[in-house]
């Protein structure tokens, strides 16, 4: 598998569920705790956005992969000994590269990099953005190809991409009561060491989290 790395560019604005909207879930009054609780907030959404691989506010990100996509295929003469050849000669390249941060919202560019550190961007007429399947993906347009260009031994390819539901108000309301429900965890258990997921938590995401098979 070609390594790949993710680079947060643009951090969200705001907090994922307002600070007064949690105060008073807590019902908590007066103003002594709001930087305590503001502090919870952004780990209750870490902790939600690592468990199900979703970001909740818009940000955008750099995705970096070494190689393009591919897969390797045999057939019957190879699994019997039979088939000799080079390596390349089975591999098979993928149409399509998968965003692993969804929702996906849209690709700012897509560059590969040579030895030199030249970058060439890749026409978005060549490539179809989906927006719509979770992993959200890149898909060349029918008969296209990947760029050919003699990419550097590390991150080749950069894809930066917007993802998130957008502000506080377009976050599904499962997403961010699970996030009151950890930032309630964290306040009435401050001071230990515990930042696992509640059981009602765990609950609220779990028909977000994807079923991966295989």
């Amino acid at each position: 598998m070609s390594h790949q790395a993710l680079k947060l560019i643009t951090p969200p604005s705001g907090l994922a569920v307002a600070l007064a909207e949690v105060k008073n879930y807590l019902r908590v009054n007066g103003s002594t705790d709001d930087s305590m609780l503001t502090s919870f907030i952004i780990a209750a959404t870490d902790a939600i956005e690592l468990a199900t691989s979703r970001r909740l506010l818009t940000q955008t990100w750099a995705f970096y992969m070494d190689r393009f996509p591919g897969r390797i295929v045999f057939d019957s003469n190879w699994s019997e000994g039979t088939r000799e050849g080079k390596l390349s000669e089975f591999l098979v390249g993928q149409s399509f590269i998968t965003i692993p941060l969804y929702p996906l919202q849209s690709v700012t560019h897509f560059k590969t990099y040579d030895d030199d550190n030249t970058a060439f961007t890749m026409s978005s007429s060549e490539y179809y953005v989906d927006t719509v399947s979770e992993p959200g993906r890149i898909s060349l347009k029918n008969s296209g190809t990947w760029p050919d260009t003699f990419l550097r031994p590390a991150n080749g390819i950069e894809i930066r991409f917007v993802c998130g539901y957008g502000a506080s108000a377009d976050i599904p309301v499962a997403l961010k009561q699970a996030v009151m429900e950890m930032v309630a965890k964290f306040y009435e258990s401050r001071g230990c060491s515990d930042s696992s997921l509640s059981a009602t938590a765990i609950a609220l995401i779990r028909p977000y989290k994807l079923m991966r098979i295989g």
